[in-house]
């Protein structure tokens, strides 16, 4: 019985905060089991959804939170919400568009937090979208350093900075989104102009295998920089080019 339990709990996890896979073998023996006042003993892994990358060589979006609850006891009913992935955006009229945040997931009490407040700032460019880690920051033609979004206490790792030189707006690219199990990258000012990476996720092998999570977006850049940043990860998608628009989370 024991091994069947951890079946359906390693089927029963929210990945990248838009899915569940459910076996309906195991949900109809979860039902039966409970209509007896019967318990299940296993660990559960919870995503959050990540923000979306901030337009105009914006910051990069922040991985969603992952949270890994061991040995939890199940009992009744069990109500799930998924959270989904910060929406793509676009640069609208003059200014910087900050990216938009990912959602919570949950299963029962437990939990992993995204949040707006994890919003990376905008500067000439926009913020990535805050989620359990903080979005980077929003690339900066002004002098001076830019830190990125701050994560949620317990849910992730802070967004990259950037800087900028005063003078040039070839010089801006974002900071990379901050990943769950990484810091987000520092975008380049000096040199080849570079897109912050995105911060790693964290590895877990509840399915059976070791698959990452929670991976940060990276960074953008302006048309004649060099590179945008890499995702970091566990689903960080890559920064844009010289575009206007950002990628969900």
């Amino acid at each position: 019985m024991k091994s069947t339990i951890t079946k359906f709990l390693n089927s029963f996890t929210a990945t990248g905060g838009k899915m569940l896979m459910i076996s309906l073998t195991m949900v109809l023996m979860l039902t039966g089991m409970m209509s007896y006042g019967q318990s299940l003993t296993g660990d559960v892994l919870v995503v959050s959804g990540g923000g979306s990358g901030g337009a105009g060589y914006g910051g990069g979006g922040g991985g969603g939170a992952v949270k890994y609850f061991t040995s939890q006891t199940i009992t009744g009913s069990v109500s799930v919400t998924i959270g989904i992935g910060g929406a793509a955006v676009a640069l609208t009229g003059i200014g910087p568009t900050v990216g938009n945040p990912g959602n919570s997931s949950s299963f029962g009490s437990l939990v992993a937090t995204s949040s707006s407040s994890a919003n990376g700032p905008n500067s000439s460019g926009g913020g990535g979208g805050g989620g359990g880690s903080g979005g980077g920051a929003g690339g900066n033609i002004g002098a001076g350093l830019v830190s990125g979004g701050t994560a949620v206490s317990g849910m992730g790792n802070n967004g990259g900075s950037t800087s900028g030189d005063g003078t040039h707006i070839s010089t801006a690219d974002g900071g990379g989104g901050g990943g769950a199990g990484a810091t987000g990258g520092t975008g380049d000012l000096f040199g080849n102009t570079t897109g912050g990476a995105g911060g790693a996720g964290i590895s877990n092998s509840i399915s059976g295998s070791a698959v990452f999570y929670g991976g940060g977006g990276g960074g953008g850049v302006t048309y004649n920089g060099s590179a945008a940043g890499a995702g970091g990860s566990g689903g960080g998608g890559a920064g844009s080019k010289g575009d206007n628009s950002a990628t969900n989370g």
